[in-house]
């Protein structure tokens, strides 16, 4: 009985250890997809649009109505109702509590015009009573 179980172990602990390695094949299937996200970035022209939700944050409209969430818009360019062109990635595995169109990952921002910008508000707004 007992020369049945000890190939059986050795036979289970060799699978065992090949299960285990690591292969180049799956080291260079992650190369190729680090390359295609950094590919993806995309310009965008619209206004950034302060919205209230939640505390408030950051929004870009297009000309054609699409929407977009701002993330990592530098401090300079939060005004509300600057008009600009937007380069970045949409990040899709992300979600957020604002609601307001996809999440674009804002990597360089030119200003188109900043003649109806102004500064987002730096205190809550207070609701007024009816």
């Amino acid at each position: 009985m007992r020369l049945f179980f000890a190939p059986l172990l050795l036979l289970t602990a060799v699978f065992g250890l090949v299960a285990c390695a690591t292969s180049q094949e799956s080291v260079s299937m992650d190369q190729p997809q680090q390359a295609t996200n950094q590919q993806a970035l995309t310009a965008y022209t619209g206004t950034i649009v302060y919205q209230t939700l939640e505390g408030g944050f950051f929004s870009l409209i297009t000309p054609d109505s699409q929407r977009f969430t701002l993330r990592h818009l530098p401090p300079q360019y939060r005004r509300d109702g600057l008009v600009v062109k937007i380069t970045g990635q949409v990040n899709k595995d992300i979600i957020t509590f604002t609601q307001f169109g996809e999440v674009l990952d804002v990597s360089d921002v030119l200003v188109l015009d900043e003649r109806n910008a102004k500064p987002a508000p730096q205190q809550p707004r207070q609701v007024k009573s009816l």
